[in-house]
């Protein structure tokens, strides 16, 4: 994909029909409004949902 480094990420929901990105809402956006289809995602076990989660609220937080 021209002009993703990293990866989205995201985890699938309880019925594992669709995903919740937890990991590059921007990157997810701007694919929109270029027309991108595709882009490149990490898929993450469900487990792992709350420790992204908080790992982005730091990063935030720690301004």
């Amino acid at each position: 994909m021209l002009g993703f480094i990293d990866p989205i990420m995201v985890v699938p929901d309880e019925e594992g029909k669709y995903y919740e990105v937890i990991d590059g809402q921007h990157r997810l956006e701007a694919a929109k409004i270029v027309g991108l289809e595709r882009i490149p995602a990490f898929v993450l076990p469900k487990e792992l949902r709350n420790y992204i989660l908080g790992f982005n609220i730091e990063k935030v937080a720690g301004k």
